[in-house]
This record gives structure tokens, C-alpha cells and sequence, in this order.
């Protein structure tokens, strides 16, 4: 049976602070180009860290965000619960964008997916992906 993420996440740089006055969780961050764009992106990778993604956190740096990834594609499907700031959702399978969730509204508990299976999804400012121009289709890789 395939276990569905129910999660969502956006980038805040190491050891930003949760609004309940907790520390976030340590992350790698990776700079991550969506078409012609780039943002600093904390990676979660597992179940845990993608559960918990970037709620309670009050802000995120405008060129930041959160990147999920899983090791095989996947319907994966997102809340708001408990995540305080707006968010703009990219969903992507193989280095390539297959669906865009705009301006997610904080502490929604509505459930939020594209529809196909991803193997990465970015969260970003919402607002980011318009300003970008980011589209289905664009590239989402990854740098070292």
C-alpha cells in the first residue's frame, strides 16, 4: 500500500526559530534552479522531516524554501495545518515540473495535490512561482 505525505514545507535558513519558540529542525540546504530561478532549499527526505516540514514558522526569506523529495515518484498530496505563512507548491517528477499549486492559505486543512505522481515538491513564498514565470514542464534540478 502506498503511504500518501500529507505535509507542507517551505526554506528558512538553519536554525530559524518555530512561532512556538522551538528550533527547527536542522536541515541540509541545497540551491535548487526551477527554470531560470534558484532558491536556497532545506531538503527533507524523511518521513519525519517531511511530516513536519515548515509549520509553525512565522516567516521565510524570499529566496528560500523547502524542497520534499522521496525515492520513488508517487501521489503525494499536502495540508496547511499549522503552517503559518501563504506558499506556492511545485511539484516535480525527473528534473521536470508536473504541477503547480498556487498560494496555499495558512492553517488550511483543505488537501492540496496536482493530480500525478512527483518525486520532489518545492515550497516557496507564495506569490514566488507567478513572479518567476515558473510553468508545467520547466526544469527543477537540484545543484550540488
Amino acid at each position: 500500500m502506498k503511504k500518501l505525505a500529507v505535509v507542507l514545507v517551505c526554506a528558512m535558513p538553519l536554525g530559524a526559530c518555530y512561532a512556538d519558540g522551538g528550533e527547527a529542525q536542522a536541515l541540509p540546504v541545497k540551491v535548487v534552479a526551477v527554470g531560470q530561478s534558484v532558491v536556497r532549499a532545506e531538503v527533507a527526505d524523511t518521513d519525519d522531516e517531511r511530516e513536519l516540514g515548515l509549520m509553525y514558522r512565522k516567516t521565510m526569506p524570499e529566496d528560500a524554501g523547502m524542497l520534499f523529495t522521496w525515492k520513488e515518484p508517487g501521489r503525494h498530496i499536502f495540508w496547511m495545518k499549522n503552517t503559518l505563512i501563504p506558499l506556492d507548491m511545485v511539484f516535480a517528477r525527473g528534473g521536470k515540473v508536473v504541477g503547480i499549486v498556487n498560494d496555499a492559505k495558512p492553517m488550511d486543512e483543505t488537501s492540496l495535490d496536482v493530480g500525478v505522481d512527483s518525486n520532489s515538491v518545492l515550497e516557496v513564498n507564495a506569490g514566488w512561482v507567478k513572479a518567476h514565470n515558473v510553468k508545467v514542464g520547466a526544469g527543477l534540478v537540484v545543484r550540488p
